[in-house]
C-alpha cells in the first residue's frame, strides 16, 4: 500500500447558499481579506475588514457591538504625529484626536449599515493571545509598537470569550434577524508566540467556535483543517513557511464555493473571472485594429452579461 499524499476531505454543504443578490461581509485575520478579495474578484458586493486585520475574538466583538450601539468615545493612543484607536489596526490612522475621533465613528457608522443589509457575516479568528493595556484592562486590536510594558499577554479564558460573542451574537441577531454567521479559524501559525503556545491558542478557538456553532444561523467552515491537515505540504506557503500562498487561497477558495454556492452561481462566477482577464489582457500589437476590435467586442460581450446578470458588481 502507498503513502497517501493528500486526506481525502469531506466537507458538507451549508443550509444555506450565497448568490450575487448577497451582500457578504468580512472581519477578522488576514485570512479574512484573502477571501474576501476573491468574493470581491467573483462579483460578489463584498466588505472586508472595515477595522483592519483583526486576530483576537474580543476586540472583534467589542467593535460590532460598539458599532451597534452607536459608540461616541475613543480611546485614541499617539506616536509622534500619528493618531490610532485602541480598537482599530495599524492602517486605521490619522493625523489629530478628532480625525481618528471621526474616522472611527464613520466606520462604525457604515459597519452598522452594512450589517443590517448583509446576508452573509464570515468572522475569521486568528489567536486567542490577548494584549491588555495594564492602565485600563483594555483588550486592544493592535499594540501599535507601543512599549511592551504597556501590556499584559495572556491566552484569554474561554468563558470569556463564549460570553462576549454570545452576546455579540444577540446584538446581531436584532439588527439582522435573517444574517448568516460563518466561523472559520486562521491556518496562519503564530510563531512569534512559540508553536506549542500557538497549538494551545488556537485549541481554545476551536472550543470557542464549538460553542457558538450551536447558535441558530451560526456555521464553521474548516479553512484550518485543508490547509493544515489536507494540503499540509511546505509547497503550499510562502517563503515565510507560515502564510498560506496563493495556490492554498484559491483551493481553500474552490471548497467554500462547493459548500455555499449552487452550480449556477459557481458559473457566473467562471464568466466574470473570464472577462476580468479578457479586460487585463494585453496584446503583442496595442492599439492595432485587431487589437481594438477584440478590445470592443470583448466590451460588448460585457455589457450583455452585466445587463442578463445585474446583481453581479463590476
Amino acid at each position: 500500500m502507498g503513502i497517501k499524499l493528500k486526506l481525502d476531505f469531506d466537507i458538507p454543504a451549508f443550509d444555506f447558499k450565497i448568490e450575487h443578490a448577497d451582500s457578504i461581509s468580512l472581519m477578522g485575520s488576514c485570512f479574512s481579506d484573502e477571501i474576501g478579495n476573491h468574493f470581491g474578484e467573483n462579483g460578489f458586493k463584498t466588505t472586508s475588514n472595515p477595522f483592519g486585520t483583526i486576530f483576537h475574538p474580543v476586540p472583534l466583538a467589542q467593535n460590532i457591538l460598539d458599532s451597534i450601539n452607536g459608540k461616541t468615545n475613543e480611546h485614541i493612543y499617539q506616536r509622534k504625529d500619528l493618531f490610532f484607536s485602541w480598537d482599530a489596526a495599524e492602517n486605521v490612522f490619522d493625523f489629530s484626536s478628532e480625525g481618528i475621533l471621526n474616522k472611527m465613528q464613520t466606520l462604525r457608522s457604515q459597519v452598522v449599515a452594512e450589517l443590517k443589509s448583509a446576508s452573509v457575516l464570515f468572522i475569521t479568528f486568528g489567536t486567542a493571545f490577548e494584549y491588555q493595556l495594564l492602565e485600563n484592562q483594555k483588550v486592544v486590536a493592535n499594540c501599535h509598537k507601543a512599549p511592551g510594558n504597556q501590556f499584559s499577554k495572556a491566552l484569554t479564558p474561554l468563558n470569556q470569550l463564549v460570553e462576549t460573542w454570545e452576546t455579540t451574537l444577540n446584538a446581531l441577531k436584532i439588527v439582522n434577524p435573517e444574517l448568516q454567521i460563518v466561523f472559520t479559524i486562521s491556518p496562519v501559525r503564530h510563531v512569534k508566540d512559540g508553536l506549542i503556545e500557538n497549538n494551545r491558542s488556537k485549541a481554545r478557538l476551536f472550543e470557542l467556535v464549538s460553542a457558538l456553532e450551536l447558535i441558530p444561523n451560526c456555521h464553521y467552515f474548516p479553512s484550518y483543517e485543508i490547509i493544515l491537515d489536507e494540503l499540509r505540504d511546505y509547497r503550499f506557503y510562502k517563503t515565510d513557511g507560515v502564510h498560506p500562498n496563493e495556490q492554498a487561497v484559491e483551493y481553500v477558495w474552490n471548497c467554500l464555493t462547493e459548500c455555499v454556492m449552487e452550480e449556477a452561481t459557481r458559473k457566473i462566477c467562471q464568466q466574470v473571472l473570464n472577462f476580468r482577464r479578457a479586460a487585463n489582457h494585453r496584446t503583442l500589437h496595442e492599439n492595432s485594429a485587431d487589437s481594438i476590435d477584440f478590445k470592443e467586442k470583448n466590451k460588448e460581450k460585457l455589457q450583455h452579461f452585466l445587463r442578463e446578470n445585474p446583481n453581479v458588481c463590476w
